[in-house]
């Protein structure tokens, strides 16, 4: 598997600032959840491994917290980021376990139906962005939910929440990114997924990300999409030499979502959607997304990032952000400042002996 950047990378998902951040997000968001009455909220820190039908092998298919162990009750009761921050610490959880749960309440639709019932402000858009889609003149709520129950699939909710908006902000809200002629096929939808289409990486061989996993094999993201050959997108990235994985990022727009428009736990200023695309980044490169495929579509969601097209480079565009990540540049040389002192005062003591 290539792996372009992966200096940057590791310095990424070894920063101490970012873990911490993700670390209160992920608070946030089940203090959010707690509010809203969600249920089974332990559930979505919970660790999921592929199914036995494609392999006997013990793989994760999205990481997270190993529930059996009680720990993700634990994290659940808290009501102070100060205790909760303790229970990862003390149980050495990694990065992108918490990572791995955020994403699973990115994508949780009882979450949205909650968190939209009880946001006015977002009823109103949201109803309004239903009656204007389908001609249709539902003034409340519940009668929409109803709808959607009666109604094949069990995704409607948060499908209209993040492709019926108003101003299509990037390839994903305007409903192209799983078009199988242009970009990708996205397997469940367009056919099942089959043995043949499971791609495993055996985690050893990613730098940096070996101690990230319990398991030492994990399901790499173009197992579910596929690049059409030919295609636009492919064609595109060849154009401009960049590094394809599984296509245009859905995922990093549903994160975005769920943290500034949905939850609404953070504001957005451009440190914080720097600090979130870091995550993203940290998170799903270099098994599910490349660079490229995360900052075409993360930027476009923004209000506060400057859009990145594929001509830029892709490191020369992350390092103008890196000031919004403190302690990125600046641990080596305080570090060597330490070690300078250490050896001075290791002298002086040799010179007094």
């Amino acid at each position: 598997m290539k792996y372009k950047h992966n200096n940057l990378h590791c310095k990424i998902l070894k920063n101490k600032y970012l873990y911490h951040f993700a670390s209160k997000i992920l608070y946030k968001i089940i203090q959010k959840a707690r509010s809203l009455h969600l249920s089974n909220i332990a559930s979505y820190l919970n660790i999921q491994y592929l199914n036995k039908k494609y392999t006997r092998k013990k793989v994760i298919n999205q990481n997270g917290f190993d529930c059996k162990t009680n720990i993700c009750d634990a994290l659940v009761k808290q009501t102070t980021f100060n205790k909760f921050y303790k229970i990862l610490k003390k149980n050495n959880i990694k990065f992108t376990q918490i990572t791995g749960a955020i994403y699973s309440f990115s994508s949780s639709e009882s979450l949205y139906r909650k968190a939209i019932k009880h946001d006015k402000k977002l009823l109103k858009e949201f109803l309004e962005i239903y009656n204007n889609l389908f001609g249709d003149n539902i003034k409340n709520y519940s009668n929409l939910e109803k709808l959607a129950d009666e109604s094949n699939g069990n995704w409607f909710i948060p499908l209209l929440f993040i492709y019926g908006q108003k101003y299509r902000t990037n390839i994903v809200t305007a409903s192209l990114n799983y078009d199988k002629v242009y970009l990708r096929e996205a397997l469940g939808y367009s056919r099942p997924i089959t043995k043949k289409d499971i791609i495993i990486e055996n985690i050893s061989n990613v730098k940096c990300l070996k101690n990230q996993f319990t398991s030492g094999k994990v399901v790499r993201g173009d197992s579910y999409f596929k690049i059409i050959d030919n295609g636009i997108f492919k064609n595109v990235m060849d154009k401009h030499n960049r590094e394809i994985i599984s296509g245009y990022s859905g995922s990093c727009v549903l994160i975005y979502n769920l943290i500034f428009n949905l939850l609404k736990i953070l504001p957005k200023t451009p440190k914080n959607e720097s600090l979130v695309l870091f995550m993203i980044l940290a998170d799903f490169y270099p098994l599910h997304h490349s660079i490229s495929e995360i900052l075409v579509t993360y930027t476009r969601d923004t209000k506060q990032l400057k859009n990145y097209s594929l001509n830029q480079d892709e490191l020369v565009y992350l390092k103008n952000l890196l000031k919004y990540l403190p302690n990125h540049q600046k641990t080596k040389r305080k570090s060597s400042k330490k070690k300078t002192k250490k050896r001075k005062r290791k002298t002086r003591r040799r010179r007094r002996r």
